[in-house]
């Protein structure tokens, strides 16, 4: 099982990764008014692992950080970072 954690790390890195970059297209697709990433989408990547590319984006690329308009991503994105980090940690304890 030591060959896990690297694996974790790698998926959750390529999948941040991603995410962090859809996060850019789709603020360049706003601005640019053209057809936009589904927010669906972009909230799936974020809990399904994306979460540490996701955050970084909202904040650099000042994208969907509207409490008002988008609470899903001003309260979801950063709850599913703290449950990843918790994850991985456990992950670290258990399988490390």
């Amino acid at each position: 099982m030591p060959q896990l954690m690297p694996t974790i790390f790698l998926y959750v890195g390529l999948l941040s990764l991603i995410t962090f970059l859809l996060f850019g297209a789709d603020k360049l697709k706003a601005l640019a008014k053209k057809r936009r990433i589904p927010e669906r989408t972009l909230l799936l990547l974020a809990w399904l692992g994306g979460s540490f590319g996701a955050l970084p984006a909202m904040v650099l690329f000042h994208h969907k950080t509207n409490g008002k308009k988008h609470p899903g991503f001003c309260w979801g994105v950063p709850a599913a970072a703290v449950i990843h980090l918790a994850l991985i940690y456990l992950a670290g304890v258990f399988l490390g």
